[in-house]
């Protein structure tokens, strides 16, 4: 009864609801019962699939949003790209299978995507998958910086390196690459101005360093972007204070 199971009319089970004595081993029909009740083996890849494949010609949303299924096991998955790579701008949550985001390519993009038990990492599964963008994605109209974000590493004579990161997206959400980026680096207490240009990658963000920075508090400006749809007189061009 503790596992679940109730009275059975079978002669010699253990859940027969006569006591005839002590009953040490299970019948068949006992370990049936259970095995029904908590089956056994791989998961299964009859649901691990793609369930939308492309984005639809026609309408104002390029983004893409589908989860991935699988059934057996414990229900508790990771999720995991082992081969191949999804198409630009998508991502995959490891924890939900759901890949997300806004495609910045056209065509197909194949790949082979591994489930495991989160409980039983003994026990997983693979399936190859494709991804089609048949609709180029559309372009934002304008360009702002979203974000302007610092980090510090290395260095010596305890002077970190002082890495700026410079993140551009547009109107739509999506990450603007290959644009230009110049900015101006300064220090409140010593040092500086310094100047920088590089380029966004494919995620539209930039990184500068300045290799053994010294103390103080620092501001960037971004005074220049060769994209279209950049303003120069964008209000969000300048950080907020980074001190170290």
């Amino acid at each position: 009864h503790g596992l679940g199971l109730g009275h059975s009319n079978v002669d010699g089970a253990v859940m027969e609801p006569y006591y005839e004595g002590e009953r040490r081993a299970l019948h068949q029909d006992d370990i049936d019962g259970i095995s029904f009740l908590y089956p056994s083996g791989a998961i299964t890849p009859a649901t691990l699939e793609v369930t939308t494949t492309s984005v639809p010609n026609g309408t104002d949303d390029v983004g893409y949003d589908v989860t991935l299924e699988a059934t057996g096991g414990t229900l508790s998955y990771t999720w995991a790209i082992t081969s191949g790579l999804l198409p630009t701008g998508l991502i995959l949550n490891t924890s939900t299978g759901e890949i997300s985001g806004t495609p910045n390519t056209m065509g197909t993009s194949n790949f082979t995507v591994k489930v495991t038990d989160s409980s039983d990492p003994a026990q997983s599964d693979s399936q190859a998958l494709s991804i089609i963008i048949d609709e180029a994605p559309q372009a934002g109209s304008s360009v702002i910086v979203d974000l302007v974000t610092y980090d510090t590493e290395g260095g010596k004579d305890g002077k970190k390196h002082l890495s700026i990161i410079i993140a551009l997206v547009d109107d739509l959400g999506g990450g603007v690459s290959g644009a230009s980026v110049s900015i101006t680096l300064t220090n409140d207490t010593s040092g500086g101005p310094w100047v920088g240009t590089g380029t966004t990658g494919a995620s539209g963000t930039v990184t500068f360093q300045l290799k053994n920075s010294p103390s103080g508090c620092y501001v960037t400006t971004v005074t220049d972007i060769t994209a279209d749809g950049w303003e120069p007189n964008d209000p969000a061009n300048t950080s907020a204070e980074f001190c170290k």
